[in-house]
């Protein structure tokens, strides 16, 4: 807004009201019922000029009020994104555990039932990068330790995967 001393429509106010007070003086004192006019427009234009200074503060004050609720809003919307990500990180986390418990205890249970044998004469050239072993002979099972490699490969990729939504994550916090 402008500066109430260099409004246009206060200065015409003014004049006016000077006006009137010229227009009053040129009565006959026994005919008006108010003496001081003078006093009264100066009244009224310092009433004006709050009336401008106060609307000027309250529209300040609304710009504010208005830019809060927008931050506001922003913040439930981060905050309903944060939740979401956890609970998708969490689904994430369980599955994994779940997977490898199951892993482990089967690992556990081949570990239990194994043998060692000799050495590993029976082995052919091409286990060795499976790394498969024999196990009971009475049994005849065999425990593949590629299994463990994969479970190695899933734990990294599970990994990245969580680095990634963290970095989502933090972003969004950032914004």
């Amino acid at each position: 807004m402008s500066d109430p001393a260099s409004d246009p429509a206060l200065k015409e106010f003014e004049s006016k009201s000077l006006k009137l007070f010229d227009v009053l003086r040129r009565e006959r004192p026994s005919s008006r019922l108010d003496t001081t006019p003078r006093d009264i427009a100066q009244v009224v234009v310092r009433m004006l000029r709050r009336r401008d200074e106060l609307l000027k503060s309250s529209c300040q004050l609304l710009v504010g009020l208005r830019q809060l609720l927008q931050d506001t809003r922003d913040a439930a919307t981060a905050s309903s994104l944060v939740s979401g990500s956890l609970t998708k990180a969490d689904n994430s986390i369980n599955k994994a555990q779940f997977r490898r418990q199951s892993d482990v205890w089967t690992l556990l249970a081949a570990a239990i039932k194994y043998t060692p044998q000799q050495k590993e004469t029976e082995s052919s050239p091409g286990e060795e990068n499976g790394i498969q072993h024999k196990l009971d002979k009475d049994s005849g099972m065999k425990v593949d330790t590629s299994t463990s490699e994969k479970v190695i490969e899933e734990s990294e990729r599970l990994r990245q995967t969580l680095e990634k939504r963290m970095r989502v994550l933090e972003s969004c916090l950032q914004e």
